[in-house]
């Protein structure tokens, strides 16, 4: 070998026999690569939906509450 990367090596080497403590194989990891990717752009995109829901309740309830609050103050006056 004209060059070797020792930490490279040994990464590899503690990824393979962490594959294999754990019944994984090298072919699983990276099918579910995919499915990792579509499952963390899934979840974004839930979590903006619920987000902005959260945001329009905060807005509608602050509107109400600041009508109330004003509807106070004109039959006090």
């Amino acid at each position: 070998m004209i060059y070797s990367d020792e930490r490279k090596d040994r990464l590899a080497r503690i990824e393979a026999r962490a594959r294999q403590e754990l019944g994984m194989s090298t072919k699983g990891a990276a099918a579910s690569a995919p499915r990792r990717v579509r499952f963390a752009a899934e979840w974004q995109s839930r979590h903006r939906r619920h987000a902005k829901s959260s945001l329009s309740s905060t807005v509608t309830l602050l509107v109400l509450i600041s009508l109330f609050v004003l509807l106070l103050i004109i039959l006090i006056i």
